[in-house]
């Protein structure tokens, strides 16, 4: 949907994300929309990278119909 503020235009089917570097102490930001057709319930969404899954790039999630 945006990098760091700023609306993404089209559609981009990826299974990663580069996220922004920090700026003036403010940490790169980058809103993503799914749609999940055939799945409810909750599960985690993270970085495959361990140090930074380690680090907090994880989110619980939760689908809901």
């Amino acid at each position: 949907m945006s990098v760091d503020g700023q609306p993404v235009r089209g559609v981009r089917y990826r299974d990663t994300v580069p996220i922004p570097p920090m700026v003036d102490g403010l940490p790169g930001r980058v809103v993503i929309r799914q749609r999940y057709t055939d799945f409810t319930g909750r599960f985690v969404i993270h970085c495959r990278i361990l140090f930074h899954e380690d680090h907090g790039m994880m989110a619980p999630v939760r689908v809901v119909r």
